[in-house]
């Protein structure tokens, strides 16, 4: 398959609490990653995966946005969150093409989590319209805490999930220093 945004949209149920992954951001380093997806989670059936980078958030572009703001347009709406992702894959073949990545794009899958799994809409077409109207949904218990580790979370050489534990776990079991490397972390 050629690679290609992702929209996820996540709505809760009352089954789960909050969407069920981690923000992550790295200081120094541009970018919001997705973590810790959570099995039968609102993110998992939405298709967010470890390592997704995030370019919008509700229709708006937040690459140049602190991790802080982020969260914070995340949390306007407790309805409904789309994110705009793309895996390492499809981003390192977006940077190397130098095509900017947005919404509007023909090739934008959408998933969401309400819809069957088998229910994907691509290209998408009207998104500003849909955009307009999401938000995002945050646990109003959602907590943030600081570790240190490195890159965003990496995929084994087959493509599949790496069995490493998640940058969150990994950096707390091993006690490691804030420093330079401190990344941000918000349970979504």
């Amino acid at each position: 398959m050629q690679p290609h945004p992702r929209l996820c949209c996540l709505r809760p149920t009352p089954e789960f609490e909050g969407f069920g992954f981690s923000l992550v951001a790295t200081k120094n380093q541009v970018g919001q990653f997705i973590d810790d997806v959570k099995p039968n989670s609102p993110a998992e059936k939405a298709g967010l995966k470890n390592a997704d980078m995030v370019f919008e958030v509700n229709g708006e572009n937040i690459l140049s946005y602190s991790h802080q703001k982020v969260v914070e347009l995340m949390r306007k709406n407790p309805k409904e969150l789309c994110l705009l992702v793309l895996d390492p894959d499809s981003r390192a073949y977006y940077d190397n093409a130098s095509i900017v990545v947005h919404g509007q794009m023909t090739e934008v899958e959408r998933i969401c989590s309400w819809l069957d799994k088998n229910s994907t809409v691509r290209p998408q077409t009207n998104l500003s319209e849909t955009s307009a109207k999401t938000a995002a949904v945050i646990s109003e218990n959602g907590s943030s805490t600081m570790s240190d580790s490195q890159s965003p979370p990496t995929q084994s050489e087959s493509g599949k999930p790496s069995s490493q534990h998640s940058r969150r776990s990994r950096g707390i079991i091993d006690g490691t220093s804030f420093g330079d490397r401190a990344k941000v972390f918000d349970d979504l």
